[in-house]
């Protein structure tokens, strides 16, 4: 069932959304439900999987998107499953506490560009537009090389996007 959906997402999705899909079923939801057919996935075993991926430190918002991908997986094939046979959900976990930290408002981002006014400092001064400008996280940052940089496009691609070239 995976295949079919994956296909399908490949399809209509963007390649960021696809490898999302993709990398959360590979890392943990095809261990778990990769070898079982539809009729075993229970609303049990799907709340015991969310248990386990909880203790393991997986927060709400992982948690929520596997079961979310669990759930586009079967609704995409919904019409090859018996309507009794049909799997019942876990409901989603609240993410109102789950706030991003560490981005820069507007009016500091200009105060910080100001102090980069020294040529010496232009490398820094564009690590800070990057990061304001594209929302990149931390660890896209330390993880970027000038190879991600196209200049024929200019355009900056990080490491999973860059790497599937």
């Amino acid at each position: 069932m995976f295949d079919i959906w994956i296909s399908e997402v490949e399809r209509t999705c963007k390649p960021r959304t696809a490898e999302d899909y993709r990398q959360r079923w590979n890392n943990h939801l095809k261990a778990a439900f990769g070898g079982l057919l539809a009729t075993q996935v229970t609303k049990d075993k799907v709340a015991a999987y969310l248990s386990q991926r909880m203790k393991q430190g997986a927060g709400n918002v992982t948690r929520n998107r596997e079961n979310r991908v669990l759930q586009m997986i079967f609704n995409h094939n919904r019409e090859k499953i018996a309507h009794d046979n049909f799997p019942h959900f876990p409901a989603m976990h609240s993410e109102k506490n789950h706030v991003r930290k560490g981005r820069l408002c507007v009016e500091n981002y200009k105060t910080v560009l100001a102090r980069f006014d020294d040529p010496k400092m232009f490398w820094l001064k564009v690590l800070v537009v990057m990061t304001f400008k594209f929302g990149f996280r931390y660890s896209e940052l330390l993880n970027a090389t000038v190879s991600y940089f196209d200049p024929k496009s200019s355009v900056f691609m990080p490491a999973r996007v860059h790497d599937k070239k």
